[in-house]
């Protein structure tokens, strides 16, 4: 597993899988996944190619985004060890930067159930859902 910045050689993809993604069609841009726009953002991949495409934005709760593959680009078994490698290096990056947690937003019954059991992420109302540091 690795992760990779996103360049301009990225956008053809990233768009693809935006427009393949009911979710998050017309909802962002394939620019605005690149690397320098915004607080970290990558690209997560394993030794057969890219599994998603990550950013994370500043705020009390370090803000993550996801924009998966379309299921038929990327088996549900990579993305899964790719996510069980790199949500611990997102969780702890966003420690170091000072944040309370990390929040995501999502509807995805299963990847909401995936985060809640692998990593403790809880719902905090709406569709957010968080995984809040401890206050020392």
């Amino acid at each position: 597993m690795k992760l990779l910045s996103t360049t301009v050689t990225d956008e053809p993809q990233i768009q693809e899988w935006i427009d393949a993604d009911p979710d998050h069609r017309g909802k962002s841009t394939a620019d605005w996944w690149l690397t320098g726009k915004s607080m970290l953002s990558f690209c997560l991949q394993d030794s057969k190619g890219p599994l998603c495409y990550v950013r994370l934005d500043a705020g009390e709760r370090t803000v993550l985004h996801t924009q998966f593959a379309p299921r038929e680009q990327v088996s549900l078994v990579r993305l899964v060890k790719g996510m069980l490698w790199c949500v611990p290096i997102v969780v702890a990056y966003a420690d170091s930067q000072r944040a309370k947690g990390v929040v995501y937003k999502s509807t995805n019954q299963t990847l909401i159930d995936f985060m809640q059991k692998k990593f403790a992420f809880i719902s905090v109302g709406g569709d957010d859902y968080a995984f809040d540091f401890e206050v020392e």
